[in-house]
């Protein structure tokens, strides 16, 4: 591909997949998302593609059945987020196995289909819970001036030297899941936006 991840469209992808990292599953807003990375390759070109939900579903069918060719797939609506990783919209990509498409009969009658191996590789089997500060090699990265800069409300990475530290409490604040400010309430605290008291807090930080 010579997209990057600055490209401003989603895009469509078909591909020949030839191994199946095994099944995470991340913590996020308090609830457990399904996640998988699969490894695509065409003509020399190696892809990864993180997928979410209902499509970790739809793969782990594809290895169980234990199919004799290496299955191809065209992957629509995805986002680049990287030179080397492509990242489905949630709700929004769509996943299609083996579709019978002139382009993915060209794919299996090519001769690099042919002398490729023909066995899908399932590089781990085992089932992993991480957090999700895991994943972050799959969100867009940014600098300070391109986050000033971001026009989009989205999730990206920032690295940066902290040069010092204000001692006033004006550029961080304690919030819920739900990203909203919290008040301290005796032990607890309690979230306005979700009407109730709270445990689960993060802190949250201004970049003004």
């Amino acid at each position: 591909m010579e997209y990057s991840s600055q490209h401003p469209f989603l895009v469509d992808v078909a591909r020949v997949i030839t191994g199946v990292e095994g099944e995470r599953r991340y913590v996020k807003n308090d609830k457990l998302i399904d996640m998988l990375v699969i490894h695509i390759k065409n003509d020399g070109l190696k892809l990864n593609i993180t997928v979410f939900g209902e499509m970790v579903d739809r793969i782990k069918a594809l290895v169980a059945a234990g199919e004799q060719q290496l299955p191809v797939v065209i992957f629509q609506f995805a986002r680049i987020n990287s030179t080397n990783i492509l990242q489905n919209i949630m709700y929004g990509a769509r996943l299609l196995i083996n579709p019978d498409v002139p382009k993915v009969v060209m794919l299996r009658k090519s001769k690099y289909y042919r002398e490729i191996s023909q066995y899908l590789s399932v590089l781990s089997g085992k089932l992993a819970y991480i957090n999700e500060d895991e994943v972050l090699y799959s969100t867009e990265k940014k600098t300070i001036k391109e986050l000033h800069a971001a026009a989009d409300v989205g999730f990206y990475v920032v690295l940066a030297t902290v040069l010092n530290v204000e001692p006033v409490l004006s550029w961080w604040y304690k919030s819920c899941v739900c990203s909203m400010k919290v008040e301290a309430n005796a032990d607890t605290y309690f979230c306005d936006d979700c009407n109730k008291d709270v445990n689960n807090v993060v802190d949250r930080y201004d970049s003004n």
